[in-house]
């Protein structure tokens, strides 16, 4: 059976109750697919995380588990002795030989989180402004 559509006064088409409901729910859904997308690249960047020494070939996982180590490491800094030794994704082990050395990698961890983060919620707030399907779609995840 065809739709059956009203035209208002300025010439626009009326959809039904029931079709605005499921154009409603469509919207919903893409949404929904699409910022699943983004919290998973996210997760992504984060599990492959960050090379320390630049250039070394040695990534530093950035996930939540490993991110409470290196913070506890950080919040006790005082009271730590050098060298510090820290075991990366790669399996390879680096060796901190002072507090300045620490803190270079914690500011390295730490832009790399951000970064990551911050991309995510922009991301994430351009999703939720879309006003169209079109727009939705012409959203892209460069990170």
């Amino acid at each position: 059976m065809p739709n059956e559509y009203k035209m208002t006064p300025q010439g626009r088409v009326e959809l039904t109750d029931e079709e605005q409901a499921q154009a409603i729910a469509s919207r919903v859904k893409g949404l929904e697919v699409r910022k699943r997308e983004v919290e998973e690249k996210t997760r992504l960047l984060l599990r492959e995380g960050v090379e320390y020494p630049a250039s070394s070939g040695i990534y530093h996982a950035l996930t939540d588990d490993r991110l409470a180590t290196y913070t506890a490491a950080k919040t006790r800094q005082d009271k730590l002795k050098y060298p510090r030794r820290f075991k990366a994704r790669t399996g390879d082990i680096i060796s901190l030989s002072s507090k300045a050395a620490h803190d270079a990698f914690d500011d390295v961890l730490l832009t790399k989180y951000t970064k990551v983060m911050d991309g995510e919620l922009d991301l994430l707030e351009a999703l939720y402004s879309a006003g169209s399907q079109a727009e939705l779609d012409a959203i892209v995840d460069n990170r």
